[in-house]
């Protein structure tokens, strides 16, 4: 009886123990859990690093930036912070623009990243949001397009105009409201044309391809393009008169 007994606090005596140390574990969790080991000389220059409250040097890309994909074009972040900080509050729209411009940027830059991903994966495009004015589809379909090279040079360079020509509307409006001078106006269609061309380098590279479709089947539909739609000039030059 008395070995029961014995047997029997000893094993309350583990569980309190056991039950002290998780509540120690949990206070000291709760306590520092803001705080950061002590910095390393050699890696002077990494704490506060943006982004985090006192950070060991380690984040995720872009962690901090303006643009989802801001990481593909530090031209599109220096853009974005040319308007983050201005006052736009006595523009009509000019909250709004700001936070077009900032879905087009995120738009050129997510469809880099998305071309250029090794495994052809369509993740940044997939969250991005459809607009009436600038898109012609969802951005995903026209990423999902140019992975199977199967949208004609024409399209692609429709929708590459309409961002253009979005983007300096854009542009336009905000810098009026900020009441940009002469050389900022200029420092800030550079940057934007810079992303554009970017953009549209990318998109050509992986997009388009000299050869025919293959005919999957004898009933495979053939591409045909129409004599008339040949003699068309380009979209872009037509835009110009």
């Amino acid at each position: 009886m008395e070995a029961n007994n014995g047997a029997s606090w000893k094993s309350v005596t583990i569980g309190l123990v056991i039950a002290g140390l998780v509540i120690v574990g949990v206070l000291v969790f709760i306590r520092y859990k803001d705080t950061a080991p002590l910095q390393n000389p050699l890696l002077q220059g990494f704490k506060d690093a943006p982004g985090f409250k006192n950070a060991e040097g380690f984040r995720a890309t872009n962690v901090g930036g303006l643009l989802p994909c801001g990481d593909v074009s530090k031209d599109a972040e220096l853009l974005m912070s040319k308007f983050v900080a201005r006052d736009v509050q006595g523009s009509e729209d000019g909250t709004k623009d700001v936070e077009n411009l900032r879905s087009l940027l995120s738009k050129l830059t997510c469809f880099q990243r998305d071309l250029q991903s090794p495994g052809q994966l369509i993740a940044a495009t997939r969250e991005v949001q459809f607009n009436t004015y600038s898109d012609i589809q969802n951005l995903a379909d026209t990423t999902a397009q140019c992975f199977a090279q199967q949208i004609p040079e024409r399209d692609l360079d429709i929708q590459l105009e309409k961002w253009a020509s979005y983007g300096r509307d854009l542009l336009m409006r905000l810098c009026t409201a900020c009441d940009m001078q002469e050389n900022e106006v200029e420092e800030v269609e550079t940057l934007f044309m810079g992303v554009l061309q970017q953009t549209r380098g990318v998109a050509h590279s992986r997009c388009l391809k000299n050869v025919a479709t293959p005919m999957l089947s004898p009933r495979y539909p053939a591409p045909v393009l129409p004599q008339e739609v040949k003699d068309l000039r380009d979209y872009a030059e037509a835009t110009d008169l």
